[in-house]
């Protein structure tokens, strides 16, 4: 693995913590739904562009990956 592998990596760890620990006492309702896509969209994103290398792809999939997570993040959020 390389370095910045291993910096998602670590990343990608901390935000599932945070989403526990946000879960557990932080937030509810309303706020806890907002809170958790927006570190779920983050970790997608994450992955998509490191992992799946979408860093070095067409624009055309940088687009479409990308809007394809926050519009079902927003739908996530509106309909919590």
């Amino acid at each position: 693995m390389n370095k910045s592998n291993i910096i998602t990596w670590v990343g990608l760890v901390s935000f599932t913590l945070l989403t526990f620990y946000s879960s557990e006492a932080l937030f509810t309702g309303k706020q806890l739904a907002l809170v958790l896509m927006g570190i779920v969209v983050v970790k997608f994103l994450g992955i998509g562009y490191q992992f799946i290398e979408l860093k070095r792809a067409h624009t055309v999939w940088k687009v479409l990956f990308t809007g394809f997570i926050l519009v079902f993040g927003l739908l996530v959020v509106v309909f919590a």
